[in-house]
């Protein structure tokens, strides 16, 4: 249970912009791909994208791309759609049209985009302009 409440209260600093929080984590995935706690693994990968540069999201996605583990794909996903840069979003929703991303996972990548602050409005514009896309799924 401690270790739930100390994963929780993490993602709360982060979530609100709290500044020694966001800086431990971009400090933190600045060492990547050194792994962090399991506890702190998605709060920092997330909030290292979120503070970091268009670099770190591909370093992350390159990866995603060769890994193996599900647990480390499903956190991997999950912070990509992080990024404040609505362009990077984008290019991650199109992604997700391709078969980067396995069929499964395309409604999982266009929630968790959809689901930030920064990507809201870049989904909506995206499936406006993919629309026939969407329909053909």
């Amino acid at each position: 249970m401690d270790r739930q409440a100390m994963t929780l209260a993490l993602q709360t600093a982060c979530k609100y912009e709290t500044p020694d929080c966001l800086q431990k984590s971009e400090e933190h995935f600045g060492k990547y791909p050194t792994e962090p706690d399991r506890d702190q693994k998605l709060t920092v990968y997330c909030y290292g994208i979120q503070e970091g540069s268009e670099d770190d999201w591909n370093k992350l996605w390159n990866n995603y791309k060769s890994e193996i583990n599900a647990n480390e794909l499903t956190t991997m996903r999950k912070a990509l759609a992080c990024s404040k840069d609505s362009s990077v979003l984008y290019q991650y929703l199109t992604y997700a049209t391709e078969e980067v991303i396995r069929v499964q996972h395309k409604h999982t990548v266009i929630n968790e985009v959809s689901s930030t602050t920064y990507g809201r409005d870049v989904s909506w514009t995206f499936i406006e302009e993919n629309w026939d896309w969407f329909y053909d799924m």
